[in-house]
């Protein structure tokens, strides 16, 4: 079984896997600034989503999702990072969040604030319920649930994101 756990032994938030029968933590990243949270294992065992977090001006951070390839030996650390989903852009306070992958590691499912899109700025007067999207239980098409954070996926091997 593979657990991971963010911590900030090192001095900044990052994925740690944790041995359950020995109870030894290992640090999978490295990160020296940004915080790294809500990892999620691809089937495969051999590699993870996680948030990296980017801070602007204001203290209210903004995600971009990464996945994280582990070297073949178990105690060491990550040994390839790529930014699957970025930030609209540098300066802005929203981005992907909660990643996770599909069953059988094709997708990346991410959720996403598109109630504060056209500013870039996160707004504390606003709804948080206005919007979501969930997966369609029956034929797997995106069925409309509300409309301010929906999930959108992420194709791995070609690019292609799916935000409807």
């Amino acid at each position: 079984m593979r657990v991971s756990a963010s911590s900030d032994e090192g001095g900044c938030d990052n994925i740690w896997r944790l041995d359950l029968t020995t109870g030894e933590a290992t640090p999978l990243t490295t990160e020296p600034y940004r915080f790294i949270g809500n990892a999620h294992w691809h089937p495969d065992g051999r590699r993870f989503v996680a948030v990296k977090w980017h801070t602007t001006t204001r203290s209210i951070p903004a995600g971009e999702i990464w996945t994280f390839v582990l070297d073949d030996d178990p105690t060491k650390p990550v040994v390839n990072s790529t930014r699957l989903v970025g930030r609209p852009s540098s300066s802005t306070q929203i981005g992907p969040e909660e990643p996770f992958y599909s069953s059988d590691g094709a997708y990346v499912y991410y959720s996403q604030n598109v109630a504060d899109g056209a500013t870039g700025v996160f707004e504390y007067s606003k709804d948080p319920h206005s919007g979501r999207r969930r997966a369609g239980e029956q034929s797997g098409a995106w069925s409309r649930w509300l409309t301010a954070w929906p999930t959108a996926r992420h194709d791995v091997c070609s690019g292609a994101r799916d935000t409807s």
